[in-house]
């Protein structure tokens, strides 16, 4: 019986809302810091993580990360698409050699991998997903990298930086020079095609690892809906949603206790609350549009018309700032 016949007939996985305990990984992290916790278990251990770093070049490749050093270097999300071709050789050398492994990517990608190391059946890895919208394509991600560089050197990207809050989370940028730029994820050009879904990667549109379908021993999301189904920990620091599908999973889970807050959840629920867990992003009108954009016109003209917000989501941003100084977002996010 296959990996997906057996979950299937397991039922819903075991869900929990979790966040890590320490206030610097919660604030580093995109949601709640679950994967620093799982990855610095496994190197306690003598074990090996990999994951998704951004490269001196601000290319998203997997490492293998075996320190605390490395492992940091795998936190926060990335929105384009990861290269796995340096881990493989790694990653197989390391289980033959039987060390613990975490490998943590999207779940086409935990799908390819696990497929892969089934030639070594006596050391398989702990596998981590997350809850996938989709990639973005590593082209468009190099074209808006030259346009932020014609301010200057890159030091260092954040795609989702929580300098003012979790919900409202920034695309910043700090530049060698000393200065940075920090838009709203509604604001910034890059990360608005990304959410509206006309960046992506054609097989996004057609994900065939949703659901159910899973191979992952533990998905990780965020838990948007957190004012509604426990307002105690609405405190916009950032809050995961964590499912549990394998014994291995559940294993991982009981070691990270003393280091995460958590509590069970009801999973169905948060299928309603968080779509891109059963749906693929649908694809937009205005993805033709775009890519005949970007492949036509010269990258700075592309991205100073991309930058120009449509009147409703100025208007939409504006409303939120004025919600934000009044404080009513938290009120406002329970409606």
């Amino acid at each position: 019986v296959g990996l997906r016949q057996r979950r299937a007939a397991q039922g819903e996985p075991k869900a929990y809302l979790a966040f890590h305990r320490r206030a610097d990984i919660r604030k580093q992290s995109s949601s709640g810091g679950l994967f620093y916790a799982l990855a610095g278990n496994v190197l306690a251990k003598g074990g090996a993580v990999y994951g998704a770093a951004l490269d001196e070049t601000f290319c998203v490749r997997h490492i293998r990360a075996a320190s605390e050093a490395d492992v940091r270097r795998l936190m926060a999300s990335k929105y384009v698409q990861s290269d796995l071709g340096a881990v493989y050789a790694p990653m197989l050398e390391d289980l033959k050699a039987g060390v613990p492994v975490l490998f943590c990517g999207t779940p086409c990608q935990v799908g390819a991998m696990r497929r892969f190391v089934r030639q070594i059946p006596e050391n398989q890895p702990l596998f981590a997903d997350f809850v996938c919208h989709g990639v973005p394509s590593p082209e468009v991600w190099q074209s808006y990298l030259r346009y932020l560089r014609r301010k200057g050197g890159i030091a260092s990207v954040q795609f989702r930086s929580k300098e003012k809050g979790w919900h409202d989370y920034h695309f910043a940028v700090q530049y060698r020079v000393g200065k940075r730029r920090a838009h709203s994820h509604e604001r910034d050009p890059y990360m608005r095609a990304f959410l509206s879904n006309r960046n992506l990667r054609p097989s996004c549109y057609a994900c065939a690892w949703k659901g159910d379908r899973s191979e992952a021993d533990i998905t990780l999301a965020d838990a948007w809906k957190i004012e509604k189904e426990y307002p105690a920990w609405a405190d916009d620091r950032g809050t995961s949603l964590l499912l549990v599908h394998t014994e291995q999973g559940a294993a991982a889970c009981g070691e990270m206790a003393a280091q995460v807050a958590m509590r069970e959840t009801d999973c169905g629920q948060w299928r309603e609350w968080n779509p891109s867990m059963v749906r693929t992003a649908p694809v937009p009108a205005g993805r033709r549009v775009f890519f005949r954009a970007f492949l036509a016109s010269e990258t700075v003209a592309f991205w100073r018309r991309q930058s120009r917000m449509p009147l409703k989501m100025r208007a939409r941003c504006l409303l939120k700032a004025i919600a934000r100084k009044a404080g009513l977002s938290r009120v406002l996010r329970r409606l």
